[in-house]
């Protein structure tokens, strides 16, 4: 028979379990408590998103509402498709969101999960700070579709678990250090109807009565700055313009200067809309500004109109979105990719015609044209995605060659017109909002995956190239600057600086330094008279100007990038039009030939370093100064083309035509009986026709 357990063992016995259970519930209260403390409804991404967070006993904290956006055009918005996870753990927060891409049976299905690390913010009871995260890519995609079923298929299948669950991801994100931590990056409002106001609100466009919720909302919340501006874009939009501005303006006295990054650029969008309300034209969008650009109806004319108007443009702030972050299918319409290669088209089609615009002495017209273009392209530079923003340094190079060009051979001796362009110049150095060469990756991917740096991946872009490419781009409106003071200082005293300091004053004080140096620009000047301006370029070695940096070697290739003024313009274009009766009229007044033709193509489709060519008259058409225009085709009609070797004016073979020096002169067919033909052998471009149109840009030379 079982003896009883003695008294003794029994109290111990029980002593145990409760040194076991009392820990136990002690950490289960806390942690209620904890998730008592935490649930709530949340702004996140400084306003424009909204998640809820509920109390759970089981395991103390629930993510029951709201989501972050990630990959745009392949997350699908079935329930079923996304896990949300919330977990206290030592007074820190994490949130885990998983989403599964693609159909069963697809051959792209895969896995995407973005995580958050948050801490209790030290300045706001309530709110939570973000200071870690990441985000990964699992693609499974295969490039040959298994077929059927049998053992191939289910070994497929088996990989592609594998991958996805034990696998390196194809991409990898990580909050960047620098942006950590993002204070208040879940700013809490318990308030039931921010739930209703966010779900009108992402799916579409808002109305008069959005505008009388946030109202209703703000009398219980008074002050809350993340709060305030979405009153301040809703009353801009649907209300009193005057209470707008007027809310505005506070905002900017009471919060601008202690707002965090991400809070300011919810601020800068909802101040858009204002000025957009009051028809100013930092409120345009100029997303669709860019869109009317590359419109099929926008010909030639309007175009270059349309460039010099973006001179009006003091802020870099592209669209006029709303506050509230749409729905992911929204926000793909609304920015919906466009043509970036009609961009560069266009950009070059600009650039050549304003060059072709000197030979009639258009100089400052053309100089603002090409001036509005740069701006187009630090416009596109500081925002959206990563192509956007390369398109937009390359038309900020291809407007830099046109403005260096006008500065050093077109206008020579205008005291008034030389400060014009230094105006200008100093007024693209200073738009609002343009990029800094820190943020060139954070228009690829909506919030929060815009603070986060491409770590790892298929595809991961080189942070390094495209840095230094922005700051290349840069660097040539830096010397821009510094051209147009050196050469309004030779106007006033008849001698070139010998260093930036002198030129101090036509800066306003802030002569532009070196990008690759640190140091100001530097002045190098040679026996013969020529002055050069130049920075060390990406390998940041002094090379003196001695030689010119060239990407085509390397993003990081040895030279400096530089401008160089010579007492004797490479291309001394009259102050008025160029007048001429033939080619070697023409040529005797631009004795090293004329400026390179940036669609000059020969038939094997390789690009050549040729001249504009010179089209002599036809006895029923003038002389003219023309571009082969976007499809790089010679014109249509001619007898013959003789290059002649500049200087000298000495007739060449055809063999290489696309030597530097060498200049073509093209003549035209006659009739049989040797009458002059009757048609024009030059077809003028239009861009209605397609921005890759057959077509030549030309100017008409006069002889009189």
């Amino acid at each position: 028979m079982r003896e009883p357990i003695s008294p003794p063992f029994f109290r111990w016995g029980c002593v145990c379990l409760l040194v076991v259970l009392i820990p136990l519930f002690v950490w289960q209260f806390i942690r209620y408590r904890q998730s008592e403390t935490t649930s709530g409804i949340y702004l996140v991404n400084g306003g424009r998103s909204l998640i809820v967070l509920d109390r759970r006993m089981a395991t103390g904290i629930e993510w029951t509402d709201g989501r972050f956006p990630t990959l745009l055009g392949r997350v699908s918005q079935s329930p079923d498709r996304l896990e949300r996870d919330a977990a206290l753990s030592r007074g820190s927060l994490r949130l885990t969101q998983t989403e599964k891409t693609g159909t069963r049976g697809s051959q792209s299905r895969g896995l995407i999960e973005l995580w958050l690390e948050l801490q209790p913010s030290l300045t706001i009871e309530g709110d939570w700070d973000l200071v870690d995260g990441g985000f990964s890519l699992y693609d499974s995609s295969f490039s040959s579709n298994p077929g059927g079923g049998g053992f191939r298929a289910w070994a497929t299948q088996v990989i592609r678990r594998f991958v996805m669950t034990w696998g390196e991801p194809d991409l990898l994100l990580r909050l960047k250090e620098d942006r950590s931590p993002i204070p208040s990056y879940l700013h809490r409002v318990d308030d039931s109807r921010l739930r209703k106001y966010f779900d009108r609100e992402t799916e579409g466009e808002s109305n008069v009565n959005d505008l009388e919720n946030i109202k209703a909302i703000l009398a219980d919340h008074p002050d809350d700055p993340y709060l305030l501006l979405h009153l301040i874009d809703l009353e801009a939009r649907h209300g009193d313009l005057e209470k707008a501005e007027e809310l505005m303006m506070e905002w900017r006295d009471q919060h601008w200067e202690q707002a965090d990054p991400v809070l300011k650029d919810s601020a800068s969008i909802a101040f858009k809309s204002v000025a957009h309300a009051k028809g100013l034209p930092e409120g345009d969008d100029l997303y669709a500004v860019n869109q009317n650009m590359i419109a099929a109806n926008s010909n030639l004319k309007s175009r270059l109109e349309l460039l010099k108007s973006f001179l009006r443009y003091h802020t870099a702030i592209t669209e006029t979105e709303p506050l509230v972050f749409p729905s992911l299918e929204h926000f793909a319409e609304i920015r919906d990719t466009p043509m970036f290669l009609d961009f560069q088209i266009n950009a070059r089609v600009a650039k050549t015609q304003a060059s072709l615009n000197l030979f009639d002495g258009k100089a400052m017209d053309s100089f603002e044209i090409l001036a509005g273009l740069f701006n187009q392209g630090r416009i596109m530079n500081a925002n959206g995605t990563l192509i956007q923003r390369l398109i937009g340094i390359a038309i900020q190079l291809i407007a830099a060659d046109g403005l260096e060009l006008c500065l050093l051979n077109a206008i020579q001796t205008e005291e008034e017109e030389m400060t014009h362009c230094l105006q200008i110049l100093n007024q693209l150095e200073d738009l609002a909002g343009k990029e800094t060469g820190e943020t060139l990756f954070e228009g690829e991917w909506p919030p929060p995956l815009s603070f986060m740096d491409w770590t790892a991946g298929i595809g991961s872009p080189n942070d390094l190239e495209v840095e230094v490419r922005h700051h290349v781009g840069e660097t040539y409106l830096d010397l821009l600057r510094g051209i147009a003071a050196a050469r309004l200082h030779v106007m006033r005293t008849g001698e070139c600086p010998s260093s930036m300091e002198e030129l101090t004053q036509d800066f306003g004080g802030r002569p532009p330094k070196d990008r690759f140096g640190g140091d100001d620009l530097s002045i190098s000047q040679s026996e013969g008279g020529d002055w050069t301006l130049y920075s060390y370029g990406p390998d940041e070695i002094d090379n003196q100007g001695s030689f010119d940096y060239s990407p085509t070697n390397g993003s990081k290739s040895s030279g400096d990038i530089l401008m160089r003024v010579s007492p004797n313009r490479e291309y001394p274009f009259p102050t008025g039009p160029v007048r001429a009766r033939n080619a070697t009229e023409v040529l005797e007044q631009f004795p090293n030939g004329l400026p390179n033709d940036l669609f000059a193509i020969t038939v094997s489709r390789q690009i050549r370093n040729l001249k504009y060519g010179i089209y002599e008259p036809t006895g029923f058409h003038p002389q003219r100064i023309f571009s082969r225009g976007p499809d790089g085709i010679e014109p249509h009609s001619y007898q013959s083309v003789v290059y002649y070797e500049m200087p000298g004016m000495n007739p060449v073979g055809p063999d290489d035509p696309g030597l530097p020096t060498r200049q073509p002169v093209y003549y035209p067919p006659t009739q049989p009986d040797g009458a002059p033909i009757l048609y024009d052998p030059l077809v003028p471009y239009e861009p209605t026709n397609g921005t890759k149109s057959v077509g030549e840009l030309f100017v008409k030379i006069k002889g009189d």
